[in-house]
């Protein structure tokens, strides 16, 4: 398969778009149960899901409902969408070739939480939840990153301010580095700046310097494509080692509120 990946808001949305336009099948429906009715807004041309999201493994290949099972052999040039935080539960077989897309953990972590409140009906962003967001992107960003470079499949990374801010050269590399037979300038038509939405904020105080010094540099790593070194890689490993606890804790509290809402009658 072509695995098209990145934290949530962060241009997986809109590769799967381009994929499509190019002519390759795409797994997954542009707006998905209800979601035209309550999140077009915040991807009005479709978000190209399916419960293959989550990873492409033995609890959702077969499908649990139909029992339809794709073989990797018959659905090498299909596009899906797979989370990065799912990367790591997808069997090797599919991973064809991995796309991956990374916001600047800034914007993201913005985005994220605008669109926390937009589910909960809430006009506010919650300083609370762009910390959260931050440490989510982090834990996305970073499990991926160990992935690749453990299991070894093809992967082309790079950030979605890129290839908003000039598609072309960063659309026709990808193709090219796919090797397929596609409709390249009619994916370059694709994408659309207009719908870019970053909007530029202060890192959030609960997160210490260090970790902001390594947020900012990896994620500018990604967007001018400067490798990552052994050296960085390290660098990596121990800001994990450091924001684990803290990212454990965030999860405890996260789910208290879960079963706060569940108990409320809240979606």
């Amino acid at each position: 398969m072509i695995i098209v990946s990145g934290p949530k808001r962060s241009g997986t949305s809109m590769w799967m778009q381009i994929l499509r336009a190019a002519g390759f099948p795409v797994i997954g429906e542009a707006f998905p149960r209800r979601w035209e009715t309550t999140l077009k807004a915040a991807n009005p041309k479709g978000f190209y899901e399916s419960t293959l999201r989550r990873g492409i493994n033995f609890e959702t290949n077969p499908d649990p409902k139909t029992g339809f099972y794709l073989h990797p052999l018959e659905t090498e040039d299909h596009a899906c969408k797979v989370f990065l935080h799912a990367l790591p539960r997808t069997e090797h077989a599919f991973l064809g070739r991995v796309i991956i897309t990374v916001r600047n953990w800034r914007s993201y972590a913005h985005s994220m939480a605008r669109l926390d409140a937009l589910q909960h009906g809430d006009e506010n962003v919650h300083p609370e939840a762009v910390f959260e967001a931050s440490i989510e992107w982090w834990l996305a960003v970073s499990s991926g990153i160990r992935d690749v470079l453990l299991r070894r499949y093809p992967c082309h990374l790079c950030s979605y301010a890129s290839v908003v801010e000039n598609p072309g050269p960063h659309i026709r590399e990808t193709l090219g580095w796919i090797g397929q037979p596609c409709d390249v300038e009619a994916a370059v038509a694709a994408v659309d700046p207009s719908l870019q939405r970053s909007t530029p904020v202060s890192a959030p105080p609960q997160l210490d310097p260090n970790s902001v010094e390594v947020f900012d540099e990896l994620s500018h790593r990604i967007h001018v494509g400067r490798p990552l070194n052994p050296g960085f890689v390290q660098r990596l490993n121990r800001t994990h080692e450091r924001l684990l606890p803290v990212a454990q804790e965030l999860s405890r509290r996260a789910e208290l509120r879960r079963l706060a809402r569940r108990s409320a009658g809240q979606p």
